[in-house]
């Protein structure tokens, strides 16, 4: 035997008197063996894809969702909850950012080429002072084109509010633009989102208006049994979507039902309608925030505590259920069976024909007689474990923390909050409603304004004096500040101190902090404020100043004019 072959068989001898087996053991196995074990061995997995997951039980989920919205109270709150943070009472507003001249204005160029020039000349002549911050002034309103075309912006704006009213905005001319807002807001809760289909003509029949209108449908119409090949070559049906690829692919229509699934009115039964509506993606607006790579489909936000929100439900009904018998039964009576004839009491007055209970009339005072084999037993259910409430406040922060809500605002319980608290939950909370207000705005509010400023130009309702160059350059029209609903401080002395600090350290722009706080624009509040401010000077009043955080009255000027 060579050498070669007496060293492999002493390897071999030590591999299999070591640790060898288990180190393959455990390499075979990779993580199994610690995922595997006692705690976690009875835990469940997801290997399916988005769609095959929910494939079946999204109605269930869709159906008891909805149950819980409409009946439990603290679901009910975190619905109004999203509806107040997302939109709030007066939705999100459009704020027009058409510029001054445009694009390709050779005008706004020999702005900014004057300003260049006037500097230069400034500084060669060694002035300074008013005229070179003027000339400044201008060339930086020339160079980040913050200056607004407000002619053409307050069109924009006016013929859009008149636009999103009801009989313009709805088909059924029913809801709003706001009550859109609000109802899909709501919707991501107990549905996951909303379809809005685009019907291209007007709801009033109008010729001379937008032939734009919108109709807001639930996603339980549509059909997610609709599944398999389409009739277009290389498009497949998953869960009442078709895409362009087996594998994903983009979206390019939808199967939409009739009727809602649970309308039960059989409608004309000689009617031979087909059952779905096949609505291509271009006239249909789908919203809802998606949880997994690849997902056609919305999940409601109530999904993950239905469970919590069932148990809280069948706790109270427990707990409310004992309390009432206790106060309910004044006691029981013990007696022996009579030899003959039906049992008796003296306490019996009537008896119920339907129920069978005893029933006993008594007056306070009175003294009730007895028979000798009867004996009184007073009730006994057991002490009360006086934990309803600890159970509750569980159970309640568990469901804020699986629907992302703030505790205090679900169950209406301040007992325990103090400032830091407080404000720590509100701004983590908040940041939450602001990433949900970005998404809502982009796949609703954006898409929406799109094809008004198109159906408007087409039709003239916005003047083809101004808008005439909207087809060569639309992102100047179709590019709008979308200003969300914002905040109150939880501490408003010691935040305003704190963006007072932030705006003279060069943290923040005042814009910024308007749009932060306020939900306003610095151009319309200034514009506002030198209104007021003219006002007040033509009628004689004081003027206000801000002194040291202290507001100071300062002398009356003379009102302008005769």
């Amino acid at each position: 035997m060579s050498i070669f072959s007496r060293a492999q068989q002493f390897m071999n001898r030590i591999w299999q008197a070591g640790p060898g087996p288990r180190t393959r053991r455990l390499r075979a196995h990779g993580l199994s063996q610690h995922l595997g074990g006692r705690l976690l061995g009875d835990m469940p997995a997801v290997y399916l894809d988005p769609q095959a997951m929910l494939r079946g039980g999204l109605k269930e989920i869709r159906a008891k969702s909805r149950y819980q919205a409409l009946l439990n109270p603290y679901a009910r709150r975190a619905i109004r909850s999203l509806q107040i943070n997302i939109v709030g009472a007066r939705g999100v507003q459009m704020r027009g950012q058409i510029p001054l001249g445009g694009r390709s204005n050779p005008a706004a160029g020999r702005a900014r080429a004057d300003a260049a020039q006037q500097i230069a000349a400034l500084i060669s002549r060694g002035r300074t002072g008013e005229d070179l911050d003027a000339a400044l002034d201008r060339l930086i309103v020339a160079q980040t084109a913050i200056e607004r075309d407000e002619d053409r912006n307050q069109i924009l704006e006016a013929k859009w509010r008149q636009f999103c009213k009801a009989n313009n905005f709805d088909l059924s001319g029913r809801y709003s633009f706001h009550q859109y807002e609000l109802m899909i807001a709501g919707a991501f809760g107990s549905h996951g989102g909303a379809i809005v289909r685009i019907i291209r003509q007007s709801a009033t029949d109008n010729p001379g208006a937008e032939q734009l209108c919108f109709e807001l449908l639930s996603t339980d119409q549509l059909d997610e049994d609709y599944n398999g090949g389409s009739d277009r070559p290389g498009h497949f049906w998953r869960m009442g979507v078709e895409t362009n690829d087996r594998r994903g692919g983009r979206v390019t229509r939808y199967a939409v039902l009739r009727r809602h699934p649970g309308n039960n009115d059989p409608g004309d039964p000689r009617s031979m309608e087909p059952k779905h509506v096949f609505v291509d993606a271009k006239d249909m607006i789908h919203i809802f925030i998606p949880d997994e790579i690849g997902q056609l489909r919305e999940i409601p936000h109530l999904a993950p505590v239905l469970t919590t929100i069932h148990n809280l439900n069948e706790y109270e009904k427990s707990h409310w259920t004992r309390k009432r018998i206790a106060n309910n039964i004044l006691g029981f009576i013990e007696k022996k069976q009579p030899d003959d004839g039906p049992p008796t009491s003296s306490l019996a007055d009537d008896k119920s024909q339907t129920t069978g209970e005893v029933l006993s009339n008594s007056s306070p005072g009175e003294w009730i007689e007895l028979f000798p084999d009867e004996h009184p037993i007073p009730p006994q259910l057991g002490p009360d474990d006086n934990q309803f409430e600890t159970v509750l406040k569980t159970m309640l922060r568990r469901f804020s923390t699986g629907f992302t809500a703030s505790y205090s605002a679900i169950s209406g319980d301040h007992s325990d909050a103090n400032y830091s608290s407080m404000r720590e939950e509100k701004l983590e909370i908040r940041d939450w409603y602001r990433v949900m207000q970005s998404i809502f705005i982009q796949q609703f509010h954006q898409r929406v304004f799109d094809e008004w400023v198109d159906a408007a130009t087409l039709a003239g309702v916005l003047p083809v004096e101004l808008f005439a160059n909207y087809w060569n350059e639309p992102e100047l029209y179709t590019s709008p500040r979308w200003q969300a609903r914002t905040w109150s401080w939880v501490d408003p002395a010691k935040e305003m101190k704190a963006y007072k600090n932030a705006q003279e350290m060069g943290l923040q722009s005042t814009s910024d902090q308007m749009a932060e706080l306020y939900g306003t624009d610095l151009e319309h509040t200034w514009a506002q404020i030198a209104y007021e401010v003219a006002l007040r000077r033509r009628l004689g009043l004081p003027q206000l100043t801000s002194s040291d955080s202290e507001m100071v009255l300062q002398p009356a000027l003379p009102p302008e004019g005769p």
